[in-house]
């Protein structure tokens, strides 16, 4: 067998338990933690959790979160970043519209994925369908898992939209070229 062969065999295989690694992991919810999916053993996914949900989520080895909330929303954004920062935990703030999504955003949710490739990583915004969108680019451009597979993975994690679903599947377009 080439070496190409057994890289594609390699690559099938890590794509497959990548996915069936997710779907053990889906329904492990709360009301603290709605929405709660473990995509990866790192990267972690959900809607708008609760102070006590940002406590377990430190208690379980997250070492970052990622809000994909607007200030728009009517949320209290400083009030959750000092509830992540006093439970020793990164705040980073990537705000994405799931009416108008920028470009720019999701690239600049790329660039830190990357650069936090390694740490336990949560990811929100209220309902977990900017999530999604934004999981279903990442997992394709960066993780190598074909289109079809991130999708059906996207929808598991809360993506609903038809714009944002279509906001991802252009990005992955774009970028890829």
């Amino acid at each position: 067998m080439t070496v190409a062969g057994r890289s594609l065999i390699v690559f099938f295989l890590l794509s497959r338990l990548t996915l069936a690694y997710a779907q053990e992991n889906a329904g492990k919810q709360s009301e603290d933690l709605p929405r709660y999916l473990e995509v990866t053993p790192s990267i972690g996914t959900g809607a708008q959790m609760t102070d006590t949900g940002i406590k377990q989520l430190a208690q379980k080895g997250y070492r970052a979160i990622i809000n994909l909330r607007t200030a728009g929303e009517g949320i209290d954004l400083a009030a959750e970043q000092k509830t992540v920062e006093a439970a020793r935990m990164a705040y980073y703030a990537v705000p994405l519209s799931g009416l108008e999504p920028e470009s720019a955003q999701a690239e600049k949710f790329l660039e830190l994925m990357k650069s936090l490739n390694g740490e336990r990583v949560f990811i929100h915004c209220a309902s977990a369908n900017r999530v999604g969108s934004l999981m279903l680019i990442k997992r394709v451009l960066q993780d190598g898992l074909p289109v079809e597979d991130a999708l059906a993975e996207a929808i598991r994690i809360g993506l609903r939209s038809d714009t944002l679903k279509q906001f991802a599947l252009d990005m992955i377009m774009r970028l890829r070229q």
